[in-house]
């Protein structure tokens, strides 16, 4: 598999719990068909893909994904938005949670539904 794709993977494993109809809700696509052939290896994800994959998860590298150097999740994702608006540290750390709260229910869902 592409290294792309495994990177790509990684992303949907990690923000949806594997769960490809949610990605592709997330992502704006009218089918999660496009997200399984990414997934699997059968295509490489466009550079526009990879492009709205970067916007709607803000908190994922693009060094990463695209030449896969560094982590996947940035550190202190936040600080450049703090420092261009009004966010407080605070704030910040909310957001934080609220992120940590989404996982958790996703999570929580995927549990559900393998019952």
């Amino acid at each position: 598999m592409n290294p792309i794709n495994i990177r790509f993977k990684e992303v949907v494993d990690k923000k949806t719990l594997g769960n490809k109809s949610e990605f592709q809700r997330v992502m704006g696509f009218g089918s999660s068909e496009k997200i399984r052939t990414y997934y699997t290896g059968e295509k490489i994800p466009s550079s526009q893909v990879l492009l709205r994959t970067l916007e709607a998860f803000p908190d994922i590298s693009a060094e990463w994904l695209l030449r896969g150097k560094g982590e996947m999740i940035i550190e202190g994702k936040y600080d450049a938005i703090i420092k261009e608006t009004q966010f407080t540290p605070e704030h910040a750390a909310k957001i934080d949670e609220l992120w940590k709260l989404k996982d958790e229910v996703l999570a929580v869902k995927k549990e559900e539904s393998s019952k």
